[in-house]
């Protein structure tokens, strides 16, 4: 089980996280003292989840998950600008489920956990291809990175 989403920060005094206010999850903003709520994504019928704020704090990456079928759901990894505007695909991966965005220092790079891979994937969010990060066998989840 996978601890409860961390609010991440977004600038001097803002944090953005996950609500499920109305019925479905979206990703909203707030100054710390929980003046300005703003919503910055609205999640529809699919819900958006761990949004995390990029190094320089202009863009926020987060994940969807987009009913298919009973059966099935699509998920996959998201970049908007700070303010919620301009939201794109960030791995383009059909046929990958990504979860889990991570940014990496220099705020290019994005990591995420995908169906398929049994370790993080590496998303360049300038030139769009995904590469593993590394040949192990062994699975390893919920990737983050350290500026040691």
């Amino acid at each position: 089980r996978r601890p409860a989403p961390v609010p991440a920060v977004a600038g001097p005094g803002t944090i953005v996280f996950q609500s499920d206010r109305g019925t479905t999850k979206g990703i909203y903003s707030m100054r710390q003292d929980g003046t300005g709520l703003t919503r910055l994504y609205d999640g529809g019928t699919d819900g958006a989840s761990a949004p995390t704020v990029s190094p320089d704090g202009r863009r926020i990456a987060f994940a969807t998950s987009a009913f298919v079928s009973p059966a099935v759901f699509n998920d996959d990894v998201y970049v908007m600008d700070a303010d919620g505007s301009d939201v794109v695909s960030a791995c383009g991966s059909a046929g990958f489920q990504d979860t889990q965005p991570v940014w990496m220092p220099d705020g290019r790079l994005l990591l995420t956990e995908s169906t398929g891979q049994p370790h993080p994937v590496a998303c360049d969010l300038a030139t769009g291809p995904r590469s593993p990060l590394t040949s192990l066998s062994t699975p390893i989840f919920e990737p983050s990175d350290s500026t040691d």
